[in-house]
């Protein structure tokens, strides 16, 4: 934790680099991975990076604007949005919370979250936990709300039916 930005990164790999030389890679790998990042610090560091590389920022930006400007066109009272890789759902709140400034827009939000599975015995506890979070959020700012969410080791076995469309 010491150490500027450039130390760090050296401190990093010389520690990758012995690790492998001494044949112990993969037991320091599992040992990382065995370190659970709460939804904050994660939060936390994603603004950082957002901030330095704004260029994910831009591009959801646009994405949720044309996504928004569709649903303002469309006579339909429900958004359905399907999140392939939604990972913690960062992209959303912003557009819940524009979705809510406009009164004569969707009244509904559908939001299918599909994520790779986590290891372990609960695979889609992350996408669940988005979901929870959206749905607190959606509360807050008075939008009513769906998920759905979705595991899968391979994103083209999802079937159109496990999107669980509705007529509008």
């Amino acid at each position: 934790s010491s150490g500027d930005a450039s130390q760090r990164l050296a401190h990093v790999f010389a520690s990758g680099i012995e690790a492998r030389l001494a044949g112990t890679g993969s037991q320091l790998y599992a040992a990382k991975c065995a370190i659970r990042i709460s939804a904050a610090e994660k939060l936390q560091a994603y603004q950082v990076y957002l901030s330095a590389c704004p260029f994910k920022k831009i591009g959801m930006s646009f994405a949720n604007k044309t996504i928004f400007d569709s649903a303002l066109a469309s006579s339909n009272p429900t958004i359905h949005i399907v999140d392939f890789g939604i990972a913690y759902g960062f992209q959303w709140p912003i557009f819940i919370q524009h979705l809510s400034e406009v009164s004569d827009g969707p009244r509904k939000l559908r939001i299918t979250g599909i994520e790779y599975p986590q290891p372990g015995f609960r695979p889609a506890e992350r996408l669940q936990e988005t979901g929870r979070r959206l749905a607190n959020y959606c509360e807050r700012f008075n939008v009513q709300f769906e998920y759905n969410s979705i595991a899968s080791q391979n994103w083209e076995t999802v079937k159109i039916e496990d999107l669980k469309l509705q007529r509008n």
